[in-house]
């Protein structure tokens, strides 16, 4: 059974954006990145005590951005950390990255390999930064 805290999170979580038309489960979510208006799409949940980033994809461009900023300042607040696996999707806003470039990207957000996985998998985590 889930505890409130965690009921708290997912709703979070669930509120970032609005329900995908295309991709079911995922949340379209608007923001600004330095006062431009930007759109992202985000597959996220909970599993043990993490928040789990399935899939995140620009809209628009700097639209993965925004929607990373605003996970992490979710995850912050909570203080719990984000796992994923940097695999390349599709491109719709931008150019289609590599694994080795998102990979890097995610770093610049503070992500690195999980130690509970092999480094082929490029599973990797960001703990929560506690202010």
């Amino acid at each position: 059974m889930a505890s409130t805290a965690d009921r708290e999170l997912q709703r979070e979580l669930i509120a970032l954006g609005s329900p995908s038309t295309v991709a079911h489960g995922a949340v379209v979510v608007s923001g600004q990145v330095d006062g431009v208006s930007t759109v992202g799409q985000v597959l996220v949940g909970l599993h043990q005590g993490a928040i789990i980033l399935t899939a995140l994809r620009a809209l628009e461009r700097r639209g993965g951005y925004m929607v990373m900023l605003r996970v992490i300042e979710i995850a912050d607040r909570y203080k719990v950390p984000i796992r994923l696996t940097a695999m390349p999707c599709p491109a719709i806003a931008g150019l289609q990255m590599s694994k080795d470039a998102l990979i890097a990207w995610y770093g610049r957000f503070g992500f690195e390999f999980d130690p509970h996985y092999s480094t082929k998998f490029a599973c990797l985590i960001r703990y929560a930064r506690h202010d």
